[in-house]
């Protein structure tokens, strides 16, 4: 399973952009180029995956299970 390489960065919340005015913390995927992940943080069990990741990891499950079910069949 490919894990997401998550970038943490601040960005101003603005308008208006001061040197000294409002930032926001903002997440972004290396991995499959998502941007401004929304729930991500980074105690997360099993580590940041954003929706892109979610969806591989969750495929990768099933697939296992499907797998686990069809050798039992036999």
């Amino acid at each position: 399973m490919t894990k997401c390489t998550i970038i943490w960065f601040t960005v101003p919340d603005g308008p208006p952009y001061f040197a000294t005015g409002a930032y926001r913390a903002v997440a972004q995927c290396e991995t499959h180029g998502w941007h401004d992940l929304p729930g991500v943080t980074q105690d997360l069990p099993g580590g940041n995956l954003c929706p892109i990741g979610r969806i591989e990891q969750a495929t990768e499950e099933a697939l296992a299970k499907i797998a686990v079910a069809k050798e039992s069949t036999k």
